[in-house]
């Protein structure tokens, strides 16, 4: 017991250093949860004992949004830094300066021009914020000197060499490719302000000295496309290594992430509106051959309807089709006004002008998940199911197709929507993707339900790299796709201790 014990603290000590890197603000979150929880547990024993609490004295806590954080460094971007002013020249007028290079070192001005105390001003503030950058994320400083001849290099190289490392097979590998991913992230991020800067200091500069600003503000760019090859390179490894890896190592991957997510004992919800939450017994279903229930697919339909792009598009939760749809012996519409504000329909519908264009539905039927698209331009509903065997046909499918057209019918009068036409046409897609067990139609439908959100069609070009199928034969095992949605679910969901 004693070494469980021992086991458990090394993998949370080890989760504590990868979030301090990738995701210092959930750190901060997750102790102040702890520390809260703590206070409440010393409340209760004092209440009991009958003693008065007294809240122990504690040090105010940094937030987190004003530091940057590398490899445990932490640098607070509000304190003061050491400046190299340009200093004032010799029979200069007041309004202006002699340029010293070592204030913006890289930059083609000679030593000793003069330069208006404006501009002098913005190169200085441009440089203070290049050095902060490369101190606070030596990653980036790294990769920039080690592959000065840009991302068309780069990128091919990082790949050989990320693959190289993940085929170890090893659960730290992976995570610390991971790890290296957000900080290029954080590196791209941080970098977003200085475009500004440059503009600042463009329009200070008299016409001689433009073209110095602009070939240093080039070179800038050239670095960060180099940073975004090094990040592209890495992320495409990961993506093509786990899609094509013996599944063995991808099985291991996935248990022991599974693992470190359950043993923290989290609840995770959605950062959204809708209140979905997930229990460790939830999460444990993401593991290999275990069934997903319906609130893991909700919970991911609930994260993905918020994207921007989806806006003629709708998710509906799974307990859509089972409350207003009877599908035992003959398909029938139950009606009632309900199932025009059912789930995320009542608020979606405030506003709009006309029904969605395309109108996504998980379906559950004998123990069987599988996804529906319901086109309202034109009017016709397609499934798309991993397990051929279960797929409706003929007058199964037509049965379903009047259902549909009933309730969108319905829809479309309670909201004062024109009504699609009364034709519709009912398919099953073909060539679809299969799972070659009886526990993966949940994940396929999840993933038939994200590429049809942005695009017609399986493998459409706005589908997310991640979610691509490579090939129908490699499809067949969904570990890859389960540890995706697992690392989605922690990215985007809000966690919450017991």
């Amino acid at each position: 017991m004693a070494g469980m014990r021992s086991t458990d603290a090394v993998r949370a000590k080890a989760r504590r250093e990868r979030l301090a890197i990738e995701d210092p603000a959930r750190l901060e979150q997750e102790r102040q949860a702890k520390a809260a929880h703590a206070r409440n547990a010393r409340r209760a024993q004092a209440e009991a004992a009958g003693r008065i609490y007294r809240p122990r004295n504690k040090a105010s806590i940094r937030n987190p949004s004003n530091t940057l954080v590398n490899h445990g460094t932490r640098i607070d971007l509000h304190a003061p830094s050491t400046t190299l002013r340009p200093s004032p020249a010799p029979g200069a007028s007041p309004q202006e300066v002699s340029w010293n290079p070592d204030v913006l070192q890289g930059l083609a001005m000679p030593a000793g021009t003069l330069l208006s105390q404006d501009l002098a001003h913005r190169l200085e503030v441009l440089g203070s914020s290049l050095r902060t950058w490369q101190l606070s994320l030596p990653l980036a400083d790294q990769v920039v000197r080690s592959h000065p001849r840009g991302s068309a290099f780069i990128m091919p190289q990082l790949f050989g060499h990320a693959y190289r490392r993940l085929s170890s097979g090893n659960y730290s590998d992976y995570t610390t490719l991971r790890q290296e991913v957000k900080l290029f992230d954080s590196c791209l991020r941080a970098a977003d302000t200085f475009a500004e800067l440059f503009e600042s200091a463009r329009r200070a500069c008299p016409p001689q000295h433009l073209q110095i600003i602009y070939d240093y503000e080039l070179c800038h760019l050239t670095w960060l496309r180099t940073l975004q090859g090094a990040r592209d390179g890495i992320e495409e490894a990961r993506s093509s290594f786990i899609k094509v890896a013996p599944a063995v190592f991808v099985e291991g991957i996935l248990c022991e992430a599974i693992e470190c997510a359950v043993s923290q004992e989290y609840t995770v919800k959605t950062p959204c509106s809708s209140a979905y939450a997930l229990t460790c017994s939830d999460l444990s279903r993401l593991g290999p051959n275990c069934w997903l229930n319906d609130t893991v697919i909700d919970f991911m339909l609930a994260l993905w309807k918020e994207e921007h792009m989806l806006e003629d598009t709708i998710f509906m939760p799974t307990s859509f089709v089972s409350l207003h749809f009877d599908l035992s012996e003959k398909f029938q519409f139950r009606g009632g006004r309900r199932a025009y504000s059912h789930g995320w329909l009542k608020e979606a519908a405030n506003g709009r002008a006309h029904v969605w264009k395309k109108i996504l539905l998980p379906v559950a039927h004998k123990n069987h998940f599988f996804a529906v698209v319901i086109d309202t331009v034109d009017t016709s509903v397609t499934t798309y199911d991993s397990l051929k065997s279960s797929a409706w046909r003929g007058d199964q499918l037509e049965s379903f197709v009047n259902v549909i057209h009933q309730w969108v019918g319905g829809l479309c009068a309670h909201h004062g929507w024109q009504s699609p036409s009364d034709t519709w046409i009912g398919e099953c897609a073909q060539q679809t993707p299969q799972q070659n067990n009886q526990s993966d139609c949940g994940i396929f439908t999840l993933l038939f339900l994200r590429h049809l959100s942005r695009s017609d069609r399986i493998n459409g070009v706005d589908v997310p790299a991640f979610y691509r199928l490579t090939t129908i034969q490699n499809a067949a095992s969904a570990e890859w796709a389960r540890l995706l949605l697992l690392e989605e679910i922690l990215e985007k969901g809000s966690l919450e201790l017991p």
